[in-house]
C-alpha cells in the first residue's frame, strides 16, 4: 500500500461482464493512465494505483458503463461456480442460488458492519470450485431421492476462513431443499443479529451457542 494511492473493485454479477463493459473498462483505464486489469478469486475485477485525487472522477466514469455496482467484497457479492447450467459435474443451479441469497441483504442487513464482512460461497458440487469450505457460510450441491424423484438439496457449511494467520475448513450444519436456503439463511442471520453479543463475528457467535 502507498500513500495517495488505491485499489478499485469492479464487482461483477455473478461472475459476469459484457465484452462492451469490459472494452470500455480498458478504455477508462488508458484515460486514467492504468496498465493493468486484474481478475480476483472472488470473481471481480480489481484496478490498482488509481491517484487519491482522481479516485472520484474514475468512478463517475465507470458509472457512466454501469460499473460502479455497489457492495463489491462484502457479503452480498457472492462467490460461486458454474453450476448445473454449464458443468457437468455440477448438481445444482449455484448462479440461481447466489442471486436468490443476494437479495435477502436488501431486508436491513445491509446497514450491519458485522453481517457486511461474511464471506458466501456456493457450489454445485463437493469440487468446491467456489472454495465454499473456506467461506463463512458456503453451500455444497447435493441431491436426495424423495418420492423416487432426484430433488436438489444443498448442504450448509459455515465458519470456514482462509485468512493472514488463520486457516480453517467449514463444518457442515445442516443439509435442506435448495428452494428453502434463502430463507433458512435469512432466519440465521436474524438470529445472529439479535442474539450476538457486542462484535461477536458469526463465527464465534455459532461456536458459543
Amino acid at each position: 500500500k502507498q500513500k495517495g494511492f488505491y485499489a478499485v473493485f469492479i464487482r461483477c454479477i455473478n461472475g459476469d461482464i459484457a465484452s462492451e463493459q469490459l472494452m470500455n473498462l480498458a478504455s477508462i483505464c488508458r484515460k486514467f493512465g492504468l496498465e493493468y486489469i486484474r481478475t480476483t478469486v472472488t470473481q471481480n475485477l480489481l484496478i490498482r494505483w488509481v491517484r487519491s485525487d482522481k479516485l472520484f472522477a474514475f468512478y463517475e466514469v465507470l458509472k457512466t458503463s454501469n460499473l460502479a455496482r455497489c457492495c463489491a467484497e462484502h457479503a452480498m457479492d457472492i462467490t460461486r461456480c458454474a453450476g448445473a447450467d454449464s458443468c457437468v459435474s455440477a448438481i445444482t443451479l449455484s448462479r440461481g442460488l447466489a442471486e436468490e441469497l443476494a437479495k435477502i441483504f436488501d431486508n436491513g442487513f445491509r446497514d450491519d458492519p458485522e453481517i457486511l464482512k461474511l464471506r458466501i460461497k456456493v457450489s454445485g458440487c463437493p469440487h468446491s470450485c467456489s472454495q465454499h469450505l473456506i467461506a463463512d457460510l458456503g453451500f455444497q450441491g447435493a441431491a436426495k431421492t424423495i418420492h423416487n424423484r432426484q430433488v436438489p438439496f444443498y448442504q450448509i457449511m459455515a465458519g470456514g476462513a482462509s485468512s493472514r494467520g488463520e486457516a480453517k475448513f467449514a463444518q457442515p450444519l445442516m443439509m435442506i431443499p435448495a428452494k428453502k436456503v434463502p430463507a433458512a439463511v435469512s432466519h440465521l442471520l436474524h438470529q445472529y443479529k439479535n442474539d450476538r453479543l457486542q462484535n461477536e463475528s458469526l463465527k464465534d457467535w455459532m461456536n458459543r451457542v
